[in-house]
């Protein structure tokens, strides 16, 4: 029964990623139990094998990106002009449209954020949205009143205290500030800019619907004027107080879709951290992670009739 156990926990393991530490600790809980009997363990392993399961219909939905502006170096994920330099990485759920800025020039750039916009499929989002946001800190007090007794050993250490109270107290904080309508960036740095989401929606058509994924599905390709999901970051900014203004627009388009397994995406490596480390560490990691990528997940066995997104006429 050991052995069936353990291979049972094996494919639970695989395709579930980090929920096997849940799994894992009730298993041995059931396992090692002298109160658990036969048919309770093979009910625990049952529910088990429903979490594989459910594991099992776990999908990713996968968005490349590609660059249309000039200046864009799309390996790097890079925009360049003579005062700066844009870096993007947009791998998150739903996509990370923010950015960082690095200040070429020996002046401050000052971004202004009330003249910058994102905008997703035609439709614009104002950078600055005066919103206040608010900072919490959490501090701790301690006072220990001692009529102790200590003896020491020889070697200068505590061996016992009696007679001692502690009173802890906590209090918190918090400071509110408003977002700032210009975002300046001295000389020779760099600062990351907040942006938008791009798109939590999901991809579904009569041609490529999102239960058919499985681990030989193929991307489908978009060009941009075909491409579902368009979207762009148009940003004001002037070298120095008194400078011109430039406004510069960074253009994007996804180029391609791809529907796939939770345990096709998920692949799980072992590695030291360090040289000298007695034991590698197992993690797990996602096989088409990139700067110029964002993806979305889904259960295949959610009804998905209808298309999620439609493109809005530019």
């Amino acid at each position: 029964m050991v052995e069936h156990e353990s291979l049972l926990l094996y494919f639970i393991y695989k395709p579930c990623g980090l929920n096997i530490f849940l799994i894992y600790n009730s298993y041995f809980s059931v396992r090692f139990s002298k109160n658990i009997n036969m048919k309770n363990r093979i009910a625990f392993l049952l529910v088990a094998l429903c979490c594989l399961s459910s594991c099992s219909d776990i999908c990713y939905q996968v968005y490349t990106v590609t660059g249309a502006s000039p200046n864009f170096n799309q390996d790097k994920m890079t925009y360049e002009d003579p005062n700066c330099v844009i870096t993007y990485d947009m791998w998150a759920a739903g996509g990370d449209a923010g950015f960082i800025v690095k200040n070429k020039t020996q002046q401050t750039l000052y971004f202004d954020m009330t003249k910058s916009f994102f905008v997703l499929n035609g439709e614009a989002y104002d950078f600055f949205q005066n919103r206040i946001y608010s900072k919490s800190s959490l501090q701790t007090y301690s006072n220990v009143n001692s009529g102790a007794i200590v003896s020491r050993s020889l070697g200068g250490g505590v061996i016992g205290m009696s007679g001692s109270t502690t009173n802890v107290a906590s209090s918190t904080s918090s400071v509110g500030y408003a977002e700032c309508p210009v975002i300046a960036i001295p000389a020779g740095t760099w600062r990351f800019i907040k942006g938008f989401q791009i798109c939590n929606d999901l991809y579904n058509t009569c041609d490529y619907k999102l239960k058919d994924a499985n681990d030989n599905s193929s991307a489908l390709s978009f060009g941009k004027s075909e491409s579902p999901i368009v979207f762009s970051n148009i940003l004001a900014y002037k070298v120095g107080e008194n400078g011109a203004e430039t406004t510069l627009t960074n253009l994007f388009y996804v180029s391609s879709i791809l529907n796939v397994p939770l345990s096709k995406e998920r692949k799980y490596e072992s590695k030291k951290v360090c040289e000298d480390d007695l034991y590698a560490r197992s993690y797990s990691v996602l096989v088409d992670e990139s700067a110029n990528r964002f993806y979305n997940t889904y259960n295949r066995n959610v009804g998905y009739d209808n298309p999620y997104i439609k493109r809005i006429e530019r």
